[in-house]
């Protein structure tokens, strides 16, 4: 299980700022790595992982070439060799990518050749405490010849090297904010399902040059489902887009789609986001607006041409549950003759709703239509709101 523990004055603890002047390093070949064995621990906070190594040279000393060297949890992993000057400053180099936590890890180098003015030592201060002495809480073991078993630790000394690390969220040993980065792009489609509900199509590719091994949708719409998204476990992910994580990595050159919906019949403009791990190369299009306008209550539709004996059947369908009232209206010479049925809608259910006169209506309706084709305007009207919606088909005798 992940834990976090914090020691006061952490800053100063790892890179006091009143260490002694550098000493020199012993001539080469040798192998120096800093140790730190305090309290202080990166576990419980987001993955790291080790991406390069800034060395400090004081005056004197003598040029050289190193080989970054990092251990950590039993990975012991070394760079490719690089040249040192002996001019104060302060140099940058890549370092092995490893996972790191400052207990138990160890950072250093190989000394080829030279003698570098890098090495910094505290005096001891037994009176401190064992997590305040130098030399209870850091040292430098010292390898020389390289590879030999023994280690020569200097208590209370450390090198002026310092780890530069990333955050790694998908632990894949590649830095997320500099090298873990890809070109994702979004774009995105709204409709409205049969029962009003707000549909977006969100169209997400990867221009690469590498997989999106975390990617994510967002929006700010309440109450979204979003397909294949999945809720993080632990509280570092939560800034990958508000928590919404996608199941799958995106591979470079894939497009994938991804289907958002929302209970919202009312007239909506949003926004859909798209990311990934690290930050993207092109983040101009890694949003996308939509409009989508406001759900309609009702929606009707009749055949071009029907007859009269058979019934007028009309086709309706309702955002939600309820009743309406379905009218065919026959109008000739002044005259109106109507039809009028009360029926049930269920949410998104289309309804086939069939109008048929008898009897008396039957007989007055052919008398009206005669031998030519009447035509009928239909109304289909929500029993107690003011939703309504028409129509106008022929009906023939």
């Amino acid at each position: 299980m992940w834990r976090f523990v914090v020691v006061a004055g952490l800053g100063t603890a790892l890179f006091p700022a009143s260490a002694a002047a550098a000493d020199t390093t012993p001539a080469g070949p040798a192998t120096l790595l800093s140790q730190w064995l305090g309290a202080f621990t990166l576990e419980g906070r987001p993955p790291e992982v080790l991406v390069a190594a800034d060395v400090t040279v004081a005056a004197g000393g003598q040029a050289g070439n190193i080989r970054v060297r990092a251990v950590y949890g039993g990975v012991n992993a070394v760079s490719g060799e690089v040249h040192l000057p002996a001019e104060p400053g302060t140099y940058r180099f890549p370092a092995p990518h490893i996972r790191w936590d400052y207990r138990g890890s160890q950072l250093g180098f190989d000394q080829v050749s030279g003698s570098h003015a890098v090495l910094l030592q505290d005096a001891c201060n037994p009176a401190a405490g064992k997590w305040s002495d130098p030399c209870e809480i850091k040292r430098v073991n010292l390898f020389s010849p390289p590879g030999e078993a023994a280690s020569q630790p200097l208590p209370g000394a450390q090198l002026a090297i310092k780890g530069i690390y990333e955050p790694d969220i998908d632990q894949d040993l590649v830095g997320d904010q500099t090298e873990d980065r890809t070109d994702l792009r979004i774009s995105a489609a709204a409709t409205r399902a049969a029962d009003g509900k707000l549909q977006i199509t969100a169209t997400v590719t990867n221009a690469g040059a590498r997989a999106a091994d975390m990617p994510g949708i967002a929006t700010p719409l309440k109450d979204v489902e979003i397909e294949g998204c999945q809720k993080p476990g632990t509280y570092w992910y939560s800034h990958v887009l508000n928590g919404c994580r996608l199941a799958k990595p995106i591979a470079a050159g894939e497009t994938r789609t991804v289907a958002l919906t929302a209970p919202i019949e009312e007239a909506v403009t949003t926004t859909v986001q798209v990311s990934s791990e690290g930050p993207d190369l092109a983040g101009a299009d890694n949003t996308v607006r939509v409009t989508v306008p406001a759900a309609t209550p009702l929606a009707l539709t009749t055949a071009k041409s029907q007859r009269l004996a058979k019934g007028l059947k009309v086709q309706v369908l309702g955002i939600r549950d309820g009743r309406a009232r379905v009218t065919a209206a026959f109008k000739r010479g002044g005259k109106t003759i109507k039809l009028t049925k009360v029926v049930t809608l269920q949410a998104g259910q289309e309804r086939t709703v069939t109008l048929k006169p008898t009897g008396a209506k039957l007989r007055s309706l052919r008398r009206l239509a005669g031998t030519r084709s009447l035509k009928a305007s239909v109304t289909v009207r929500s029993v107690g709101s003011d939703d309504e919606v028409r129509t106008a088909t022929t009906v023939k005798p």
